[in-house]
């Protein structure tokens, strides 16, 4: 109670004040009883001349209703003294002994000074309340002892020149912030690194960053978390996490033996873009992209591109480059003859998994080929037939692809797959499908040549498998 009392929660009744009197009715009545004493004390004197006679029960007696003023607001020469009690609570005006708590305004009617103490020691659910919050804020503040010579310890949050007096109780106000976990320098730093991975890793958009789901999301998994904009993800952020791996690397791979992998393919704006990695103990490590603008990718720009790489892999992560390995196109043939007279103690070689499907692409008639294709496109690219498709229970055609290994035999495969459904769809009324592919189907010679095709192409595809890998760069 007393500390409740120091810090300002609970009035003190020994500080004279005016706060007892809680209405302007109570206060003329203070204001008449003083002109009256003062009235009487003239006019006579001593007690026994205003006594009862004058003063008492004649004027209080039983036929005059009970004062409402409370046992604080009458002035009294002697008696018991009044219950410091009564200075958290009011009188309700309009009631004659009715009072309200002045923490919690829970209404007391007819009551006594103990119960209003079992009011305020324990169920009044303000001072409960405030109790809690000092019994919080008593535990994080510090006791400085003063000794001679012996350091003095204050909290982080205060400054050092900021006298902390011992049991001192912190009265500032508390904040919406102090109610869930705030997020430091440090830990921004970290969910930023986290979230980039995750972007750099599932290849996905800058701009999620700014989407409003992900903010929700964010918001409840960290609610005091920054959000970095977009410009910030492909700019600053993206360079350090560049940085920040590229030191990993080369603390893992320095003084290693590595061989370039050279590659390149077009984009889909039609842009050429050659890239390096670096393999280390049957292990690849990308080292460096950029894109042909204005230069044809011949053997000799190709080279030229090599010898970069070379250099950037020995100045920047110290390794020794031993070997050159590209794909085995007519171009790459032409450049490792280059390099090979360049760089004599190198090893050059073509990629066993790109000559394999070289070799695939070779033996499979392109006749069979073209006519397979169209009836697969004709399936794939019409909506009508794919939904008839789809409801027999048939799998999605394959189209191949030059750059997909063993795009080739898995198109024919599909294809002997689906062909009695094609033929049941190809005779509903509603199907408008052109002439050539209705041939198609119906021819039986081709169904055959499909079959021989795939016991070719099948040992190659195996091959190519198995060197795929081997080959943990492909």
């Amino acid at each position: 109670m007393n500390e409740l009392q120091a810090a300002g929660y609970i009035p003190d009744v020994n500080t004279p004040d005016n706060s007892d009197i809680e209405s302007e009715g109570d206060q003329d009545n203070i204001e008449q009883m003083e002109t009256a004493d003062s009235h009487t004390g003239d006019s006579q004197t001593g007690d026994s001349q205003t006594g009862d006679s004058q003063t008492g029960d004649s004027q209080t007696g039983d036929s005059q209703e009970p004062s409402t003023m409370s046992p604080q607001n009458k002035k009294r020469k002697g008696g018991r003294h009044k219950d410091e009690v009564w200075s958290n609570f009011e009188n309700v005006i309009g009631t004659k002994r009715d009072w309200k708590c002045k923490h919690c305004s829970k209404l007391f009617k007819c009551t006594q000074a103990d119960r209003l103490k079992k009011h305020i020691d324990k169920s009044c659910e303000v001072l409960k309340k405030l109790k809690r919050i000092q019994s919080k804020k008593d535990k994080a503040v510090v006791k400085v002892v003063s000794a001679p010579g012996s350091p003095v310890s204050v909290p982080t949050s205060m400054s050092a020149n900021e006298k902390i007096e011992e049991n001192s109780i912190p009265t500032k106000q508390q904040s919406i912030r102090d109610f869930y976990p705030k997020t430091s320098i440090a830990m921004q730093n970290r969910i930023n690194v986290a979230l980039m991975k995750f972007i750099c890793a599932t290849n996905v958009p800058f701009s999620l960053v700014e989407n409003q789901y992900f903010h929700e999301l964010l918001r409840e998994l960290r609610p005091s978390y920054a959000v970095p904009s977009a410009k910030s993800v492909s700019g600053l952020l993206l360079n350090s996490l560049y940085e920040e791996e590229k030191s990993k690397l080369k603390n893992k791979v320095k003084g290693s033996k590595a061989v370039i992998i050279h590659d390149g393919w077009s984009t889909n704006q039609s842009e050429a873009v050659i890239a390096h990695a670096l393999s280390i103990q049957d292990k690849v490590e990308f080292l460096n992209a950029c894109v042909v603008e204005e230069e044809k990718k011949t053997a000799l720009t190709c080279l030229r591109f090599v010898k970069e790489a070379i250099q950037q892999a020995t100045e920047s992560f110290e390794v020794n480059i031993v070997g050159l390995v590209t794909d085995n196109c007519n171009t790459m043939v032409a450049m490792r003859r280059q390099f090979a007279l360049e760089f004599p103690n190198m090893i050059t070689y073509g990629c066993n998994s790109h000559l394999l499907n070289l070799i695939g692409k070779k033996l499979t008639p392109e006749e069979l080929k073209i006519k397979i294709v169209k009836v697969q496109k004709f399936f794939r690219n019409h909506d009508l037939p794919a939904s008839y498709l789809k409801k027999l229970g048939g799998n999605r055609p394959i189209i191949p692809g030059d750059t997909r290994w063993n795009s080739h035999m898995e198109c024919f495969s599909s294809y002997i797959k689906n062909q009695a459904k094609y033929l049941e769809i190809s005779r509903k009324a509603d199907i408008d499908m052109p002439t050539e592919i209705k041939v198609t189907l119906k021819d039986e010679k081709i169904f055959e040549e499909l079959e021989n095709a795939l016991k070719i192409l099948t040992p190659v595809a195996v091959a190519l498998d198995k060197v795929s890998c081997n080959c943990k760069w492909h």
